[in-house]
């Protein structure tokens, strides 16, 4: 419905519209999906945007079209080995570098465990000459003292008369002898305390260079995971999940000089819709073991994997003509912004929008045109005549955005949003794209479209990503 209508006309039509709004509250607000068929209904939002007139009463039923059993198995089989590889091309070039920083500890660890061994070879060797010094000054105290019991024991001279001189000179001698003695006991003293204090040091140099030698040893265990980790995330990198495929290790960093255990603190985020990943450590055998990502839905409130340069990017590979008001460049900074506002994974609304605008040529037969800055189908159904105008791209995209978050949480709008569409009667239904199905749009494989969109990002982005992260891609099989 156009709401740039005189205030007279849209008061009529509004009118009008109330049975036709009453009889379809089977499914959402949602757009013209391909050109080859429109079976949908919709059920507007509770308020209008751009000063339309408010419904007279909030449907009161949320009843949807029952969805027939949809085999999604493969579709998402697909989109979730495309994410498992975005996420280990993400960690490609941390692992790299973490391997590069666990060779520089080692390195480090290594010039700390050689200077801890010459110190270690010095201490030793203090020792030994203090044991020989210690052994020196003891011989001579043993040579003065048996030297003064001779001398006190034998005369001093041969002569068989002896005069008062050479008494003195005997006298003198043992003086002499005692003064000697307290000298070298004094020597021995030092000596000793010398040996003693040098044998602390070889046990404090001993002690230091073990410390060194468990911190090598923990630098070259670092360095031994993180070439094991590094290989898992380049093997997957290159390949999709498979039954022998483990889980992504979290990036760990290695300690710097401590001989304790590093704690872990993942580096990077994995994709919102993997499983939890394991911890890296030495042993890898238990991440060998470990399931592949089992198959599920994105949830719309999740952070996306695809940024709008490359959505871009990707639209132009398509060959498609957009026909819209603003560049498709443009259009997807729209998504990034009002994505990261509302907490909606924006790659995946962008590839609703494909799906709802037929690659945004808005193909004619359709309840919306390009100026209608309507990406989504808000608004359209069967019963209806025009879905909703907003009066920019941007606009549009909040719309979207918003409509998306409603549909995926009870909770009430973050801060920064304008409360552009208003509520709706199913809130809080839809926690994951696939189950925009039957909701949305009536159409069963409504989900399935949108990851197969999706899925065909994915696949463009991989090989650029693998080629910016340096990862060679190998050759197709023959």
């Amino acid at each position: 419905m156009n709401y740039f209508w005189p205030a007279g006309a849209r008061a009529l039509v509004w009118i009008v519209s109330l049975g036709l709004i009453a009889s379809t509250l089977a499914n959402p607000a949602t757009a013209y999906a391909s050109t080859a068929s429109k079976t949908r209904t919709s059920v507007q939002p509770v308020a209008v945007a751009h000063g339309a007139p408010p419904p007279s009463t909030v449907p009161a039923s949320t009843t949807t079209t029952t969805v027939p059993v949809i085999d999604l198995k493969p579709v998402l089989s697909k989109v979730q080995g495309d994410l498992y590889r975005l996420s280990a091309i993400a960690d490609f070039q941390p692992a790299e570098a973490l391997v590069a920083k666990a060779r520089s500890v080692l390195a480090a660890a290594t010039t700390q465990v050689a200077a801890a061994g010459a110190s270690l070879a010095d201490a030793r060797f203090e020792l030994a000459s203090s044991k020989t010094v210690e052994a020196a000054a003891a011989a001579k105290l043993r040579s003065i003292a048996i030297g003064a019991y001779v001398g006190a024991e034998s005369p001093s001279s041969s002569s068989a008369t002896s005069n008062i001189h050479s008494a003195l000179l005997a006298l003198d001698a043992q003086e002499l002898l005692v003064i000697v003695g307290e000298r070298a006991r004094a020597d021995y003293q030092s000596a000793v305390t010398y040996a003693s204090q040098s044998q602390s040091r070889v046990v404090a140099a001993e002690r230091a260079y073990g410390a060194e030698v468990a911190v090598s040893d923990q630098a070259q265990a670092h360095l031994d995971s993180a070439l094991a980790t590094l290989s898992l995330i380049q093997k997957a990198a290159v390949s999709p999940p498979s039954a022998a495929s483990p889980s992504l290790p979290t990036l760990t960093a290695p300690t710097t000089g401590a001989s304790t255990p590093s704690t872990t603190v993942p580096l990077l985020p994995h994709s919102p819709v993997m499983r939890p990943v394991q911890v890296a450590s030495v042993s890898t055998s238990s991440a060998a073991t470990s399931d592949p990502p089992v198959p599920v839905s994105p949830g719309i409130l999740s952070a996306p994997m695809l940024t709008a340069a490359e959505l871009a990017s990707w639209y132009a590979s398509t060959g498609h003509q957009a026909n819209a008001t603003v560049p498709i460049s443009q259009l997807t900074t729209f998504y990034a912004k009002w994505g990261n506002t509302f907490g909606v994974r924006d790659d995946l609304a962008f590839a609703q929008s494909i799906v709802e605008t037929g690659y945004f040529s808005f193909p004619a037969g359709g309840q919306l045109t390009a100026s209608n800055n309507n990406f989504a189908g808000i608004g359209a159904c069967d019963s209806c005549t025009k879905g909703w105008a907003f009066p920019d791209a941007s606009t549009g995209v909040e719309a979207q955005i918003e409509l998306l978050y409603q549909y995926a949480t009870k909770t009430p709008l973050p801060k920064g949003s304008t409360d552009v569409v208003g509520g709706t009667p199913l809130a809080g239904c839809c926690d994951t794209w696939v189950k925009l199905a039957g909701r949305w749009a009536t159409s069963p494989v409504y989900g399935e479209s949108i990851m197969t969109v999706y899925q065909s990002m994915l696949s463009w982005v991989i090989p650029l990503r693998e080629q910016q992260a340096g990862i060679a891609t190998p050759p197709p099989p023959a």
